[in-house]
């Protein structure tokens, strides 16, 4: 069902408007009309179950028939040394698909780029949270080394996978996936690991992965 992002939406209020980018996607491109079926989304587990009531020159008057309350389900977070930028483009989009509750993005040693977060980044995100109705946005959270972020999650379980190193593997239930930047972790970085008792390093059997494959397949294993 298409939804709409509103971040204010609330349940004294039943009657919003839709604009700009949303209102020529839903007229131009998806052909939508008036009595359409449509769901609005405050990213913070409110969902407005909503019909198109008019159609307007420039906005949408969309009415909400019922609220609901909805549960994050997923409870996983992920913390990405920061790869190229369409690579990371397309992580944060799929991450908020599967529906992450954190995002940890870090400056490791072996980061490809002079990282910046900007506001496409935040785009994407939302974009990917309408195309999956998702109820709940990630928070987003940046580090400007490994070393910052190992110290300032000291009580979060994290597993880390690497095909050519191993030990550490601490009997841990994992709620953070740790995924390293295309050119690996660095001698100092993967010290840094190892010497960390909430992390647990998983070696694989598997060939090296892309930080987007890597990234999928470790947010399936700790769900």
């Amino acid at each position: 069902m298409r939804a709409f992002f509103i971040s204010d939406i609330n349940k004294d209020n039943i009657t919003y408007e839709v604009t700009g980018e949303d209102f020529v996607h839903f007229t131009k491109v998806l052909r939508g009309k008036k009595d359409s079926e449509v769901l609005l989304l405050n990213g913070k587990g409110l969902v407005a179950h909503s019909i198109v009531e008019e159609v307007e020159k420039k906005k949408l008057i969309v009415k909400v028939n019922k609220f609901e309350e909805v549960s994050r389900l997923v409870k996983s977070q992920i913390a990405l040394c920061v790869p190229k930028k369409d690579y990371l483009e397309d992580i944060l989009k799929m991450v908020t698909e599967v529906g992450v509750e954190k995002i940890h993005l870090i400056v490791s040693d072996n980061t490809p780029w002079k990282f910046k977060y900007s506001d496409r980044f935040d785009k994407i995100i939302k974009s990917a949270l309408l195309q999956s109705n998702n109820a709940y946005l990630p928070d987003v959270v940046l580090y400007k080394s490994l070393n910052d972020f190992l110290r300032e999650n000291e009580k979060v379980s994290i597993v880390s996978f690497m095909t050519e190193e191993s030990g550490a593997d601490r009997e841990l239930t994992p709620e953070c996936a740790l995924i390293g930047p295309e050119g690996g972790f660095s001698i100092s970085e993967i010290e840094l690991i190892k010497g960390s008792k909430n992390v647990t390093i998983k070696k694989l059997p598997n060939p090296i992965m892309k930080s987007v494959t890597a990234s999928i397949f470790a947010l399936g294993h700790i769900q």
